[in-house]
């Protein structure tokens, strides 16, 4: 996971593409869940996703890699065909995210959850707000502030003791 700090580099770059990782089974793909990929016009690269821990944000500077990319053996055949795998989608041309696309980003700011935990990432550029979320072990993407997120951390209320 980056500190907070490392996503301010993305401040001022140009969003060249935008991609979701979405699960694909039996041809059909799981738009609700899935991390984001955004390309920059430099070349770099941040890819949004949630931690192990199910409600942490793990950030990457790497492009997402497919880890059945390549010749397939017959046992990884038979798992994606029973079982399904994830998939990168291009996303750029989708309305939803078609404005940020061509777009500088003006502000890349965390979000904590209710409980303080960095789960989250602000992405907005002039015209277009994305919100990226992580919620009950799935990664979102949001168009409006998503409830219980804040770009402050604070502490939950244990009550007085």
């Amino acid at each position: 996971m980056q500190q907070d700090s490392d996503l301010s580099g993305v401040n001022g770059k140009v969003v060249a593409s935008l991609a979701r990782v979405l699960y694909e089974h039996g041809g059909q793909l799981d738009t609700g869940d899935g991390p984001v990929e955004v390309r920059f016009e430099d070349g770099a690269t941040l890819l949004l996703d949630g931690g192990s821990d199910g409600e942490t944000l793990r950030t990457s500077s790497s492009p997402w890699r497919d880890p059945f990319e390549g010749k397939l053996t017959q046992e990884n055949r038979a798992y994606i065909q029973e079982h399904g795998k994830w998939t990168r989608v291009d996303v750029s041309n989708e309305d939803a995210y078609r404005d940020i696309v061509g777009s500088a980003v003006v502000e890349a700011a965390p979000l904590f959850n209710e409980f303080g935990r960095l789960s989250g990432v602000k992405l907005a550029t002039i015209d277009r707000t994305m919100w990226f979320v992580i919620e009950g072990d799935e990664c979102h993407v949001r168009w409006a502030h998503p409830i219980g997120f804040t770009e402050t951390r604070t502490t939950p209320d244990r009550g007085s003791q």
